[in-house]
This record gives C-alpha cells, sequence and structure tokens, in this order.
C-alpha cells in the first residue's frame, strides 16, 4: 500500500500563450513536484471567459 499524504493542493490557472512554461519553473522553485500543460484554443465568447481573462483565442 503507498503512504498518503493529505496535503495535497492542486494548483490551476489559466495564461497568455507561451507562458506555461514559466509558470510551470515558478511552481517547482515554489516545491511543486510535478506539473501538466494543456494547450487550448477556442474561439466560444462569453461574459464568463471574459472575466476569466479567457477571451483570447490562444491560451
Amino acid at each position: 500500500m503507498m503512504p498518503t499524504n493529505d496535503n495535497l493542493i492542486l494548483f490551476s490557472s489559466i495564461l497568455d500563450f507561451g507562458k506555461g512554461s514559466k509558470a510551470l519553473e515558478l511552481s517547482k522553485k515554489l516545491g511543486g513536484e510535478a506539473g501538466t500543460i494543456f494547450l487550448g484554443r477556442g474561439t466560444v465568447r462569453t461574459k464568463w471567459l471574459n472575466l476569466l481573462g479567457a477571451l483570447q483565442i490562444r491560451k
């Protein structure tokens, strides 16, 4: 059986295209043990995306 760690934190963010690697690097400097970057692309325009700052097509 694997030991469990109840002190895990999930951090997620939506960033401009090209800034994911820097964010992952900073996360590791601050103690992050792993990371995954997803490239997103979309064209849906809603007020919720505007509030999230995600209206640009490339993120």
